[in-house]
């Protein structure tokens, strides 16, 4: 006879493991769109850390691959630092 608490892990195992494939299927979609996008586009967290940049952003900026800006704070792109604290903060 099977243990019932062994039944309700196995369903949670299950269960979890479509979430992270949904969310996996759910950022390649993401990076796709991004990287077909024709604006530009540069996904900075609070702190301004450069994680993701579209081709046309890399273009305007004048560089040659997503590396090379991902190596710079937005502080160092970013005309005026002044806007900087009201980006979003939730993201």
């Amino acid at each position: 006879m099977e243990d019932c608490g062994s039944l309700d892990h196995r369903t949670k195992h299950t269960e979890r493991k479509k979430m992270e494939e949904a969310l996996f299927r759910s950022e390649a979609i993401f990076v796709r769109r991004l990287s077909t996008l024709p604006v530009a586009f540069c996904g900075p967290p609070p702190g301004g850390a450069i994680l993701r940049a579209n081709p046309a952003i890399l273009k305007m900026l004048g560089y040659g691959a997503e590396t090379e800006l991902r190596a710079l704070n937005m502080s160092v792109v970013y005309k005026d630092t002044t806007e900087l604290p009201r980006w979003p903060t939730g993201i």
